[in-house]
């Protein structure tokens, strides 16, 4: 399978980062904190028009990385290459609604996957007294402040929706193999499992063209969210709502490799019908998915509520 993972970000520093020690020993366990980057001018194809603030997740257990982390301030502009990583992890959430038995708020875990950037290479070109300063700086910046690169496979059948503002949606899973080795990592993962969330023209040409083993070369950006979860509580049964924070890989352009993809010929024969026939069908909102009312709500929060700046949310546990 081909190689390619890389991410670049010119970036500030959204506050200063989470250092984890060793009490008895001082040792690194690990760092990790938000930065603050904002996309590039080109066209997503997502009907967004204002600036488009991201903060992803940045985690490392490298302990010469975790050197030059623990002199980054809030305000300080930073340049970062990396890789995105996946990690399946148990995220923990508080009912509201009673008390446990050692009375504290109920403790639910939900099955999850985190997806956080690990940097290869930091460094700190700048530090501004003025957040705004340092906002106007990542914004001079736009071109290469959030830029992503990767080569990977289709292992999740691509779905397709519109948002409740009509904008199309398309979303698949990957399979990426690491083209660098993370010496603090498991030797035994090689391979990490992004989401991909396509918009508008080519979210269309996405369902027609990707099927299960379709190899993807993405030319991007790294898109993070708050996302509102629902959980049924263990103990009162009752459903609640939690902040959670989402990352995935939204494509500037999307190529496909040749033989893995659905030519004009194979969508004729599988749907029976065109691909410019079905093209317009999922345009006009005729070719619909069934999705999970959660994935829905994600799907709302990416497209319809937007806004000039998001706050990162709450450090997530990813030791």
């Amino acid at each position: 399978m081909s190689k390619q993972n890389n991410v670049y970000m010119w970036a500030r520093v959204a506050k200063k980062p989470l250092i984890a020690r060793n009490r008895e020993t001082g040792e690194y366990l690990y760092g990790m904190g938000y930065v603050h980057v904002v996309r590039g001018v080109r066209d997503a194809h997502d009907n967004i028009r204002y600036i488009k603030h991201d903060y992803p997740l940045i985690l490392s257990k490298d302990a010469d990385i975790l050197d030059r982390m623990c002199e980054w301030e809030a305000n300080d502009i930073v340049v970062i290459k990396g890789i995105l990583v996946s990690k399946n992890i148990d995220k923990p959430s508080y009912c509201p609604n009673c008390i446990g038995e050692d009375g504290e708020p109920t403790k639910n875990i939900k099955k999850g996957t985190v997806l956080y950037v690990n940097p290869i290479y930091v460094r700190k070109v700048a530090h501004y007294d003025e957040k705004k300063d340092a906002v106007n700086d990542i914004l001079e910046s736009r071109e290469i402040s959030n830029q992503a690169l990767f080569i990977g496979t289709c292992v999740r059948e691509p779905k397709i929706y519109k948002t409740k503002k009509g904008t199309t949606v398309c979303q698949y899973q990957l399979a990426i193999n690491r083209k660098y080795h993370i010496r603090t990592d498991d030797p035994t993962l090689r391979t990490d499992w992004p989401w991909v969330k396509s918009y508008g023209e080519q979210a269309i040409e996405d369902k027609l063209r990707i099927k299960l083993g379709t190899v993807v070369y993405i030319d991007g950006f790294i898109q993070a969210r708050n996302v509102v979860r629902r959980t049924k509580c263990k103990n009162c049964g009752k459903i609640y709502t939690w902040n959670d924070h989402s990352m995935e890989i939204v494509p500037y352009a999307v190529e496909y490799g040749e033989g893995t993809f659905r030519s004009d010929a194979d969508i004729a024969k599988e749907e029976s019908s065109d691909a410019e026939t079905l093209r317009q069908q999922i345009h006009d909102g005729l070719f619909s998915e069934s999705i999970t009312k959660e994935d829905e709500r994600e799907i709302s929060d990416d497209i319809d509520r937007g806004s000039y700046e998001k706050k990162p949310v709450a450090d997530t546990d990813v030791s």
